[in-house]
């Protein structure tokens, strides 16, 4: 899980406050503004977390995502940030993550700053978690998942083939550094840091 790190500008501020006066996430379905409003919003939470699903970090597109509520506004008492910018980020439409989640609340958010350093990964590509937190975030969000663990296998596969075809550890950095940073963000991001810094010293 990547943690995400949201960029409250003033012209996000802005566009929020157009939403919200026209209903926000409640806003009448009919109204072609709100609705142009919130495709806006939902891409710019696309790119603020570089066009990966919040949750297991696969790539998604705005056809392919929906808008995810962290703290769920089904539950009563999270009713009131429906349509909170803090509260609000892009999920994959896989059986997992925000469709699994559905109104359960999870321990262990992408918002968290040391979300980053709770999960591991086995050579086959399984997570785990280093608390009991962590496992139970893994459960509810079904990171799990046999598709997830393969796919997760083919970035820590091609992570060990870029290691082996480097000319030396020093290019491996210089790329494996520049791979992480750039945006879009790569898929399976926290997998590829595990990985690199994993077989980097085998």
């Amino acid at each position: 899980m990547k943690h995400i790190i949201k960029n409250n500008t003033q012209n996000t501020q802005n566009l929020f406050k157009r939403w919200q006066r026209r209903g926000g996430w409640y806003a009448d379905k009919t109204d072609n503004k709100a609705n142009e409003l919130k495709q806006k919003i939902k891409r710019l939470l696309l790119t603020e977390q570089g066009e990966i699903c919040c949750y297991c970090e696969t790539r998604i597109t705005i056809d392919d995502c929906h808008i995810e509520h962290v703290l769920p506004k089904g539950v009563g008492q999270y009713a009131h940030l429906a349509s909170s910018y803090e509260n609000l980020l892009c999920s994959c439409n896989n059986n997992c993550c925000g469709i699994a989640k559905a109104n359960k609340t999870i321990p262990i958010s992408p918002l968290d700053e040391n979300c980053e350093t709770l999960f591991t990964y086995s050579d086959l590509g399984k997570i785990d978690g280093a608390n009991q937190n962590a496992k139970e975030t893994i459960q509810i969000l079904n990171l799990d998942s046999e598709r997830l663990n393969v796919a997760r296998k083919s970035i820590i596969d091609m992570l060990i083939d870029e290691i082996d075809n480097s000319p030396s550890l020093s290019e491996f950095d210089k790329w494996i550094t520049g791979h992480l940073a750039k945006k879009p963000f790569a898929r399976f991001w926290t997998t590829t840091k595990w990985a690199s810094e994993k077989y980097r010293t085998v």
